[in-house]
C-alpha cells in the first residue's frame, strides 16, 4: 500500500495554510486547495519524508513538529503533521501549486478540498489540537550520541 505525509501549519491566528493545485487535468483534484504533503519515498520514514517534502515543495527546513494522526485510506497509509509557524506567504516559495493561502477554521469546513483533507481538517478542527511539539526521534537520538561525553579518561 502507498504511503504519504501532510502538513497543517496553523499560524498564531489559528488560521489553516493551503495550497491551490495546478489547474492540469493530468492530475488528481486539479485546481482544488490541499495541505502540502505527498508521497513516502522507498526507505523513507514518514518523519523524512515530510521534512523532505517541505524543503521541496516550500523551502521550509521542518526541525520540530508534531504527528497529529494516521489515517489508513483504501489506497493508502497517511500520516498527518502538524507545525505552528508564522510563514510570510509573500517570501515563501512554491515549487508546486497555483499559490499559498491561510484559511480560518470556518473557511476550511466550507471548502471543497483535495483527497481526504476535508476529513482530516474536520477532525483536526474538532479535535481542537493542541499538541506540543516536538523534536523527531532520529533528531534527538543524534543529538544525545554527540551529546554523550568520554569519562575514560
Amino acid at each position: 500500500m502507498k504511503k504519504s505525509v501532510s502538513l497543517i501549519i496553523e499560524n498564531s491566528k489559528g488560521e489553516l495554510l493551503f495550497f491551490l493545485r495546478d489547474n492540469k487535468e493530468t492530475i488528481p483534484y486539479p485546481n482544488r486547495w490541499c495541505l502540502l504533503g505527498g508521497g513516502v519515498d522507498n526507505g523513507e520514514t514518514f518523519e523524512q519524508a515530510i521534512k523532505r517534502e517541505m524543503l521541496e515543495e516550500i523551502e521550509l527546513n521542518l526541525d520540530t513538529f508534531s504527528t497529529f494522526k494516521q489515517y489508513i485510506f483504501s489506497d493508502r497509509i497517511e500520516t498527518i503533521f502538524y507545525k505552528k509557524i508564522d510563514l510570510n506567504l509573500t517570501s515563501t516559495l512554491l515549487h508546486e501549486g497555483q499559490k499559498l493561502k491561510f484559511f480560518t477554521k470556518e473557511e476550511v469546513l466550507e471548502t471543497n478540498l483535495g483527497f481526504d483533507d476535508n476529513e482530516i481538517m474536520k477532525e483536526f478542527i474538532e479535535s481542537n489540537h493542541k499538541s506540543k511539539e516536538h523534536f523527531p526521534t532520529s533528531f534527538l537520538q543524534e543529538n544525545l550520541t554527540r551529546a554523550k561525553i568520554d569519562t575514560s579518561t
